[in-house]
């Protein structure tokens, strides 16, 4: 039986085939020829209706619900249901799985593919043998000995798939050793780094220590064309890591070692996307859910399902609907309706913000409460965050300055503030809960007032990260700690942003809604690293590389799936 019994068989005709191709595509120790640039399947940001050209008159009935925000056509849908990625990925991976059966690799020479998916320019796969069982380590050598990024895998075998993550653009050198004792140095060339990479020019105005949390910083890169790239810095302000074409916008790390973000496939511009993905930092997609309408709200409950923020199909309203999908499926389970939940005279946003009726709460982040049916909402839109008992379908509690709009009713869920520190949230983004249960938020600081009369400009504002405690039996809530506003102007941030905690009193924070970007890491009362970049940053994460992706790679196994539905406008009309 083929030492390869345990991935899909492979038919002789086709390991002839691509094996042909790979020798004559030459060395895969750069980029491998085989591997296709920007996948055809994701459409650029323009929406599928210019508003200036609008069709030429079809009858009636077949006319887009334009009163609707989602109005896919069937062949729009079609497009952007297309799943033609999952026969790429799994083309990529019987064309290397073929090459390392054809040859003879061994840690002295091994088979090396730089970005086997064509999304992950700084990462790669090592291949080889050893004739004993053994274990590996391994060092990707950083500029200096304190950026060395260092791992120890489990498996004891005798075939090797080993991932590289970490690596700079252009040359590198990677140090792979097992425990019989045998090690190698193996070159690395990752080639040029895509342009919206190069252009980036970060800098470091507090250099860091000992005292930062591990990993690598992973910033969601905003250029607005595009609509962004995942970039990881080191603590030098050096490029580590590279996600392009295959994840946008929020980031979660979840706990099979891959991250949840936006679908690459945009629904129309320019942040709706036509769903998640859960993808890995060697830029393979695992998982894509359709869904119209997805924004940058959504997580992972341990159930395996999605809690996801998207639109209401056939509604004119957005980012007010909450929907969680099923983890083998992809189709509805439960969903909120926030109009149905928030109880007001008139469905509009805040004064501050000019979106009014159509974008009233504009929800751009949410947070599972532990050990509760239970989430933490962010809307924007109404200077808000507040807790909603999804068993229940009922909202627990507000925090948020009053409002003339909001009835007697919803009244009586507004916290009530006490303390002598404390300020409302703003705009704010990027809600989460702390492990001591009190609540970290961004506080953008939009104008700081529903009263135009006393609403601040931008030249006198400021951003802060804040953390506040709720008493949800005395309905009170208290403003424990900030970070910006004794900065003033110098970090005002007035979207996008956000903050990782890494313990009570030490936070990581994003000030990105400003160019340039800062980037602060506070500990103890002190800022003890702080990188500044010349783009947006929607979020950022530090993440061990390989903590988080800790095992060999898998080759042959699973592709990758598509799961849920996308719906026309003729499907979603309510009318």
């Amino acid at each position: 039986m083929s030492k390869f019994s345990k991935y899909k068989r492979i038919s002789i005709p086709v390991i002839i085939f691509l094996v042909l191709a790979v020798l004559t595509a030459g060395a895969l120790a750069s980029p491998p020829d085989w591997v296709p640039g920007p996948p055809p399947w994701v459409p650029g940001p323009p929406p599928w209706v210019d508003p200036e050209e609008p069709p030429e008159e079809p009858p009636e009935e077949e006319e887009p619900h334009y009163d609707t925000v989602t109005c896919l056509t069937p062949e729009k849908a079609a497009q952007l249901s297309s799943d033609e990625w999952i026969a790429q990925q799994e083309a990529a991976e019987t064309a290397i799985l073929a090459d390392f059966e054809a040859g003879n690799y061994t840690l002295e020479n091994p088979l090396v593919v730089v970005n086997p998916y064509g999304n992950a320019p700084l990462s790669a796969l090592v291949l080889f043998e050893t004739e004993e069982e053994v274990s590996v380590e391994i060092v990707v050598k950083g500029k200096a000995a304190s950026e060395d990024i260092k791992h120890s895998f489990r498996e004891v075998a005798t075939e090797h798939i080993i991932p590289v993550y970490g690596l700079y653009g252009g040359a590198n050198t990677v140090v792979i050793s097992t425990s019989a004792g045998d090690s190698n140095e193996i070159a690395i060339n990752t080639g040029t780094l895509p342009q919206a990479v190069r252009t980036l020019t970060p800098t470091i105005t507090v250099e860091g220590d000992e005292r930062m949390y591990p990993g690598i910083t992973l910033c969601d890169v905003n250029n607005w064309t595009t609509s962004g790239v995942v970039v990881g810095f080191d603590a030098k302000g050096d490029v580590r890591c590279v996600l392009q074409n295959c994840a946008r916008w929020c980031m979660v790390p979840v706990a099979n070692g891959k991250i949840l973000a936006a679908s690459p496939k945009f629904e129309r511009s320019t942040y709706f996307f036509a769903g998640i993905v859960e993808v890995d930092l060697m830029g393979k997609i695992h998982t894509e859910v359709l869904r119209n309408g997805v924004h940058h709200g959504y997580r992972k409950l341990l159930n395996g399902n999605w809690i996801v923020v998207s639109d209401m199909v056939g509604r004119d309203t957005v980012e007010d609907h909450i929907v969680e999908l099923d983890g083998k499926t992809g189709e509805v389970v439960r969903s909120w309706d926030m109009r149905e939940l928030w109880d007001m005279h008139d469905y509009v946003g805040s004064p501050g913000h000019n979106f009014n009726r159509q974008d009233w709460l504009h929800i751009n982040s949410i947070w599972l409460c532990p050990g509760e049916d239970a989430i933490l909402v962010s809307g924007r839109h109404q200077d808000s965050f507040f807790k909603v008992d999804l068993g229940k379908s009922e909202i627990v509690w507000v925090m948020t300055e009053d409002y003339e709009q909001y009835t007697d009713a919803f009244k009586e869920k507004l916290l009530t503030p006490i303390g002598d520190e404390f300020e409302y949230v703003w705009g704010q983004h990027n809600i989460s809960m702390m492990a001591d249960g009190r609540i970290l938020v961004f506080d953008n600081g939009n104008n700081r007032s529903k009263d135009p009369d006393k609403m601040v400009p931008a030249n006198r504002n400021y951003s802060r990260v804040v953390i506040y405690e709720v008493d949800e039996v005395n309905m009170t809530v208290e403003q424990i700690w900030q970070y910006g506003k004794e900065r003033g102007t110098e970090l005002f941030s007035n979207f996008i942003s956000g903050m990782d905690a890494f313990g009570t009193n030490h936070i990581l924070m994003n000030f990105g809604g400003k160019t340039p970007a800062t980037v602060v890491e506070w500990r103890d009362g002190e800022v003890i690293w702080e990188m500044k970049l010349n783009r947006n940053i929607f979020q950022t994460e530090r993440v061990d590389l390989y903590d988080f992706n800790e095992k060999y790679y898998a080759l042959g196994v699973n592709p990758g799936k598509q799961l849920g539905t996308l719906f026309t406008w003729k499907e979603g009309r309510t009318d």
